[in-house]
């Protein structure tokens, strides 16, 4: 039989996605008792290989998926999961929060296999998606690619159209699940119901007020300009081969800088900020007239964030800084490699 409503939560990315999972993921039981199912059986990387077909640029590195065999069983597998968790709870609504639905799915042929699997069990798919002003998503995403390994050479030298085309990417949502079904909201204090992204997820999924739901304590993501140069020099090092570390080992160290070093975030330029923001307006005025009248304005033009000019010389100071300071950390709680 299938259930009422599934709520599919696609980012976008930066938008505080991880908030609103540690949400549900906190809430579980309370949610199951008010007939809300937050589905976990599709990890976010599993979703996206999923629908990925051949020659499975993300799904065979992933998953070891290299021939439509093991595409068939991989997607087999785990809709049988998929079905068993639905079966088990007795829940007339599901959501399902995924930033990689954005991130990864670029092929509207993707988003149309993910639609076909989940319109078996579903009588109503609703889409939610979260926009942020693209020069704030970028300069989040700066430090998601340190994190990730990278070695990025500024804040906006990659503007890259899928990831911050917004109107091309709900067109895609909207042409495969109906514009009906597809609502999206501005990532922003301004725009958030009561001024709070969970009240405004809540609100928009439809989640049952007054059922004892508990908001999770608020985490510090910012990312220090002393925390970024140590994860640069730490990544350089990687890359080059002077050191040798697990994922993990790596990821246990990152956190063990992120309390050490705290403090704000280093913004670019704010003329680099708004030439960035501006390559994208046609794109976000074609949203905006698409999403029609009963939409506020999509952005704002406060840019009073971004310095005037980006001290290039202090980033060069610290830059050499942390080359000694991550030998200091390295020594206290790492091995070196030979």
């Amino acid at each position: 039989m299938k259930k009422n409503t599934l709520i599919l939560h696609i980012g976008t990315a930066k938008t505080g996605t991880t908030s609103i999972q540690d949400f549900l993921t906190l809430n579980r039981p309370k949610l199951k008792e008010a007939g809300v199912l937050y589905a976990t059986s599709f990890g976010p990387a599993k979703l996206v290989a999923f629908t990925e077909g051949e020659p499975w640029t993300f799904a065979k590195p992933k998953f070891g998926i290299d021939s439509t065999e093991k595409q068939d069983n991989f997607r087999s597998h785990l809709e049988q999961k998929f079905r068993d968790e639905l079966n088990d709870n007795g829940c007339r609504q599901a959501i399902i929060s995924n930033e990689l639905l954005h991130a990864r799915i670029s092929n509207p042929e993707q988003i149309r296999s993910l639609k076909t699997m989940l319109d078996k069990y579903f009588l109503s798919i609703k889409v939610i998606v979260y926009f942020r002003r693209q020069d704030l998503m970028a300069v989040s995403r700066y430090s998601t690619a340190l994190i990730a390994g990278y070695l990025p050479s500024g804040h906006f030298n990659n503007p890259d159209k899928h990831y911050y085309d917004f109107f091309a990417i709900y067109q895609k949502w909207a042409n495969c699940f109906g514009t009906e079904n597809v609502k999206a909201r501005i990532f922003s204090k301004e725009h958030f119901i009561n001024g709070n992204l969970i009240d405004d997820f809540c609100a928009v999924a439809n989640i049952p007020e007054n059922c004892g739901l508990v908001i999770p304590e608020r985490k510090n993501e910012a990312f220090s300009l002393d925390l970024e140069c140590l994860v640069f020099e730490l990544n350089l090092r990687l890359k080059e081969g002077e050191l040798n570390m697990t994922p993990a080992t790596k990821g246990k160290l990152i956190e063990t800088l992120r309390k050490q070093f705290k403090g704000s975030v280093r913004y670019p330029s704010r003329q680099s900020a708004m030439n960035f923001h501006q390559l994208f307006a046609p794109s976000n005025t074609a949203l905006q007239k698409q999403l029609g009248a009963a939409m506020p304005p999509l952005f704002n033009d406060d840019f009073s964030m971004y310095p005037e000019r980006e001290d290039i010389g202090l980033l060069q100071e610290r830059r050499l800084w942390a080359k000694k300071a991550l030998d200091d950390v390295l020594a206290t709680h790492y091995e070196k490699s030979e």
